[in-house]
């Protein structure tokens, strides 16, 4: 048997995969809200390879927007979290990737250029360096309290009840079971999770952040649910009202940044990562804000 191997990412690749991260989720934001772009399909590629002529090119993000009939636009990245300045060889090479991927325009993001990097840009007007800093205020209240709550053995009882005049019809109700609710079709075990959810969620919205510590806190919660005429059928009986009584355990994690980014004239991106969560893995979390040009 013949196992794969991967290498692991150096820390200039994990800076390096930081920007383009930042850059991507900018993009994003900018062209779900653009009215333009709306109704055009929007191919959003990070590290894409591109092959023209036998010659490999990679493109840190590729953009390509198919207003359809023909039209096409195809926007490029280069990305660059370099302590050093970015000198007039690197945007020579890039200049040549917007060339044959016949881009319409090209983003070179760096940190700093050096003189001779933005002469040589000026002379492609395809091409425009965006200047990316890391100096953004995080001290506010919403980024300097910011945490996540980390639900875990979480269980649930339910009891439906029937309305009175309706004929019971012996059987059993599984997680497999149909259920018609508010005009939807969908599983029992979906709406479990759903109300189950949302009862968790009450909860914890009335208890503030700095009483819960990091250690497991237990909570139970009973609540009788009632439901509207045809709001709920259930195996073609109709319901109305559900008890259920859930407990859970909820611990809070409060993640480090692990990245901040503005990016000038496209918007700031800050990011937190939990690390390693046992049986849960890693949690990232990202707050963009795309600038309006």
């Amino acid at each position: 048997m013949i196992g794969k191997f991967t290498m692991p990412r150096t820390k200039s690749q994990v800076k390096g995969d930081a920007l383009e991260k930042a850059v991507q989720l900018i993009e994003t934001c900018i062209l779900g809200a653009n009215p333009a772009t709306k109704e055009a399909i929007v191919t959003i590629e990070p590290k894409k390879i591109v092959v023209i002529n036998g010659v490999k090119h990679e493109i840190d993000i590729y953009i390509t927007i198919d207003y359809g009939k023909g039209y096409k636009a195809i926007f490029i990245f280069e990305c660059k979290n370099w302590t050093k300045k970015v000198d007039k060889d690197e945007i020579i090479v890039f200049s040549k990737k917007v060339e044959v991927v016949r881009a319409q325009k090209g983003y070179f993001i760096a940190k700093s250029f050096t003189k001779d990097a933005e002469a040589q840009a000026n002379q492609d007007g395809r091409i425009e360096l965006l200047i990316a800093t890391e100096e953004l205020d995080t001290s506010t209240s919403v980024f300097a309290n910011f945490h996540i709550l980390l639900n875990t053995d979480v269980n649930s009882q339910s009891e439906f009840m029937l309305r009175p005049d309706e004929i019971f019809k012996p059987g059993i109700l599984t997680e497999e079971t149909f259920v018609l609710y508010n005009g939807e079709q969908l599983l029992l075990k979906i709406l479990n999770e759903r109300i189950r959810q949302k009862l968790i969620n009450e909860t914890m919205q009335a208890v503030p952040a700095h009483v819960i510590v990091p250690d497991n806190c237990s909570y139970k919660r009973t609540k009788s649910l009632i439901f509207q005429p045809n709001e709920l059928i259930i195996e073609g009986q109709e319901y109305f009202r559900l008890d259920m009584t859930v407990t859970w355990k909820t611990r809070i994690i409060r993640p480090p940044i692990v990245s901040k980014f503005d990016i000038k004239t496209r918007g700031r991106v800050i990011t937190y990562d939990t690390g390693k969560i046992p049986s849960v893995g890693n949690i990232q979390v990202s707050f963009v804000e795309p600038f309006n040009e």
